[in-house]
């Protein structure tokens, strides 16, 4: 393995602490008032913290930056990482303006607040690329999501994996897929 593609790696494995579900399950916080056990998740060999975005807090505010149009694998991250970060304050417009063309237009809206049922807020914690190639990456990711108790969803209370696929567009990198179950590398 050459010297870039370990740095690759090493800066793969991202994790972006959020004020989320996960620090208040630590601090007795999980669903009703009581403690819970966040499941288990790969620990991160960096860690990364970004200004690119700001989650929670009453007033909701984020300072989420719009999508990169230098396609650097770091700028893919970041666009996985912002892209969570609207989706997670519902934030649609903003969320949607970080999808692939082909992804933007087949999803509206109305199917990102589809997507956020049952969730008060979710946030990229970590990424863990599974394949990697200079014009597309696909990442394991590990969201962390805040439930409404009682509420449909398809989210669960702390950790949830995703898998997303991001390509270089004119744009910069954009998500192409984002999946429940783990993404072929499709070489």
């Amino acid at each position: 393995m050459n010297e870039r593609s370990v740095r690759s790696r090493i800066r793969g494995i991202v994790s972006i602490a959020l004020a989320l579900p996960l620090v208040a399950c630590a601090a007795g916080g999980g669903p009703g008032g009581t403690a819970s056990t966040p499941t288990s998740s790969p620990a991160p060999a960096t860690v990364l913290t970004t200004p690119t975005a700001q989650i929670g807090g009453d007033t909701g505010a984020s300072t989420v930056q719009p999508p990169t149009p230098f396609p650097g694998q770091d700028d893919a991250e970041i666009t996985a990482f912002n892209y969570f970060a609207a989706l997670g304050n519902h934030q649609y417009a903003q969320a949607r303006s970080y999808l692939a063309p082909d992804l933007q237009a087949g999803t509206s809206e109305a199917d990102l607040a589809a997507q956020m049922e049952g969730a008060e807020v979710v946030g990229l914690v970590v990424l863990v690329p599974t394949a990697t190639r200079p014009d597309r990456v696909i990442y394991q990711a590990i969201v962390s999501a805040r439930t409404i108790p009682g509420a449909p969803g398809p989210w669960n209370f702390g950790a949830n994996t995703r898998y997303v696929e991001l390509i270089r567009t004119p744009q910069g990198w954009r998500l192409s897929q984002v999946s429940t179950e783990p993404l072929g590398d499709g070489r």
